[in-house]
């Protein structure tokens, strides 16, 4: 045998092998010949090799690198892509700042004059990303912020009515927070059709991703040979129409797109805040054209909806694992509405300086943010800072830090302040960690986020105090179980809370205990206007012997009451004293004659008193007792009008006011 040959068809194949193994050996010592310490040398994927295999998200891959080392800066490999990780907080905070004329592209693919789309305040580079950026900064004051604040509220009410009409009246049901706060109302709308298609996870969306983000120039090329990107074409087509829409009939909506549209008729964004229109000043000429104005709002769309969804569902979830900061919150919240009229404003949102802690209270690093899984909102409150200020980075930093911060705050807040004044979120009973999925660039949770929610109860709504909130009975439980008297029952709700005024619920109906004697005497006389009935049962009508000086409500209560007056007069009183008298004397001789001549003997003296008590106890149930109360009313008017018998009592006086038309 002689030795072996290779044929001279498998050279170009050997070459092409051989060059291949240089090259990838040559890419990643990339960081090695550069002097940096390096991580994640996994050839051919490098960092991302977890992620290829479907083990891990890119956000995690991320993660676990910075976790692998203690070094303050390490070199790793985004696929065949060099990428310096900066772990140093300090440092990493002078690149973003300090140094950022050194560092102010982000290198991604971007590709102005033949795919203006892609134009994106994020992508775009050098002079193009100032002047963007300077055009736009006048979107997100404060001012402006207020201005759209009843668009998103609208929007948080149109989540706040798609949880409520998925909960029981009463009672608790779990739902996923995640997928509410990315649906709000409508499940089909067009966004939600377009964020579900850029999050895919296809072959051809993973491919177009990575070229965008590692090899723009790819990305370059697959742009001009006309590959599309289902996503972006139909962001582009929405965009386009609503565009059209408001431009052809002058329609003004308070939002993002109305200021783009400024800027492309205007030339810039009124800084007057109360002016919103469009309309073209510069006769016709457009200084952005409509794909400029779609890439943009991709962009606010894809950077807003997922994060604020996420953010908002992140931080439910974190409140009901943390019973402490969820009564913080949401007293955070009440105080804050309170301050401001009652009612959830951009001034209110604002003012929730907690639930803005509660918000951002997610940090990792224990050598930056000491025992960073203890969820502490505190820490981040103006006068409890304990942690690396440098590298608290929720949006950033620098002169590219996240143009929309305060409105994605904004937005998140709206969302939860309205989720926290609106329904009971269940305490978990143990906490437990979200698993996060395999897909997508930022955290998105594998089976959701659930919640058991219950629709709040109606003094929480009220922001009031509340106490006995015990289903079905609430503070008549004790009297439901035969332990106390309902005046016990109110005596135990009064003594259960210091709070001058308490909400209580008798079974299913509301009720205000109020304790403060001085706002109780003003309900009763100075405020009388209006707390003038007492919202018990009357039926004039159909039930005449409904119709008591207790029950009677408004005009027919005070006629009533005015014409009963002079029945309680002094000299009235003193006519009919003979009368009380003598029934005082019969209870005299009623004692008497259960008493012995000599010693003493024990007497239940309520049970003397209690005659007519009695009288109803022996009778049995109400409603016997008032048809037995009305044959013997009849029966002794009938006798007295038909005798004119007079004795000096209550009754005479009815009879005068009802045979005479006064007392």
């Amino acid at each position: 045998m002689g030795p072996l040959s290779t044929s001279s068809g498998d050279l170009p194949y050997q070459h092409a092998v051989t060059l291949l193994f240089v090259y990838l050996k040559w890419t990643f010592s990339y960081w090695d010949r550069k002097g940096f310490p390096s991580t994640g040398v996994s050839i051919p994927f490098g960092a991302l090799e977890s992620v290829t295999k479907g083990k891990r998200s890119f956000g995690l891959a991320i993660h676990d690198l910075y976790q692998s080392t203690r070094e303050p800066v390490v070199g790793m490999y985004l696929t065949v892509r060099p990428a310096l990780l900066v772990r140093d907080a300090q440092l990493a905070h002078d690149v973003l700042v300090k140094d950022f004329a050194s560092f102010h592209d982000r290198g991604v693919y971007v590709d102005e004059k033949n795919d203006p789309m892609s134009a994106n305040l994020f992508a775009m580079e050098g002079a193009s990303w100032r002047a963007l950026r300077n055009k736009l900064t006048p979107s997100f004051t404060s001012g402006k912020l207020k201005a759209m604040f009843e668009t998103s509220n609208s929007v948080g009410d149109k989540l706040i009515a798609n949880i409520k009409a998925q909960l029981p009246e009463t009672g608790i049901k779990e739902l996923d927070i995640k997928s509410l706060t990315s649906t709000f109302a409508d499940p089909n709308n067009e966004f939600f059709a377009i964020s579900k298609k850029l999050n895919r996870n296809t072959f051809q969306d993973i491919v177009r991703g990575a070229t965008s983000f590692l090899y723009p120039g790819l990305e370059k090329f697959f742009v001009k040979i006309g590959w599309k990107q289902e996503a972006f074409e139909r962001m582009r087509e929405l965009s386009n129409r609503t565009v059209d829409l408001r431009e052809k009939n002058n329609l003004v909506r308070r939002d993002l797109l109305q200021l783009l549209l400024q800027l492309r008729n205007q030339g810039k964004i009124n800084t007057d805040d109360s002016v919103w229109s469009a309309e073209s000043t510069k006769n016709g000429v457009k200084s952005m054209s409509k794909d400029l104005v779609a890439g943009q709002l991709l962009l606010f769309y894809a950077a807003g909806f997922e994060t604020t969804a996420s953010t908002t569902s992140f931080t439910l979830y974190e409140l009901t694992q943390n019973p402490e900061v969820m009564a913080k919150a949401k007293e955070d919240v009440r105080s804050a509405i309170e301050k401001n009229g009652g009612t959830l404003n951009y001034d209110a949102i604002s003012d929730m300086k907690y639930l803005e802690a509660c918000v951002l209270g997610l940090h990792h690093d224990e050598d930056n943010f000491p025992d960073p899984l203890s969820y502490q909102p505190e820490r981040y409150l103006e006068d409890n800072k304990n942690y690396n200020q440098a590298a608290y980075l929720p949006f950033g930093e620098g002169p590219r830090m996240c143009i929309g911060a305060r409105m994605g705050k904004v937005n998140v807040k709206i969302a939860i302040a309205k989720v926290l004044s609106n329904f009971d979120l269940e305490i978990c009973k143990e906490k437990r960690e979200i698993e996060f999925g395999i897909h997508g660039v930022t955290l998105m949770p594998k089976n959701g986020i659930p919640i058991r929610f219950s629709l709040k109860n109606y003094w929480d709504r009220k922001g009031f105090p509340t106490t006995g909130v015990r289903v079905p009975f609430g503070a008549m439980e004790s009297v439901t179980k035969g332990k106390r008297s309902f005046g016990m029952a109110i005596y135990d709700m009064y003594h259960s809370t210091k709070e001058p005024v308490v909400g209580i619920y008798l079974t299913l109906r509301p009720a205000l205990l109020i304790r403060d004697a001085q706002l109780a005497h003003d309900v009763l006389v100075k405020d009388f206007a209006s707390f003038h009935d007492r919202g018990v049962y009357v039926d004039e009508k159909n039930d005449p012997m409904s119709a008591s000086l207790f029950a009677m409500e408004g005009a027919s209560w005070r006629a009533l009451r005015t014409k009963l007056t002079p029945s309680f007069t002094s000299g009235k009183l003193k006519a009919m004293f003979e009368t009380s008298d003598s029934v005082g004397d019969k209870l005299i001789a009623s004692m008497k004659a259960q008493l012995s001549e000599t010693g003493s003997k024990e007497l239940e003296l309520k049970r003397l008193m209690a005659t007519l008590e009695k009288f109803f106890v022996r009778i049995g149930w109400k409603q016997e007792a008032n048809e037995r109360m009305r044959e013997l009313s009849n029966r002794t008017v009938d006798l007295r009008e038909h005798n004119n018998i007079v004795r000096k009592d209550m009754l005479q006086l009815l009879l005068q006011l009802r045979n005479q038309g006064k007392g």
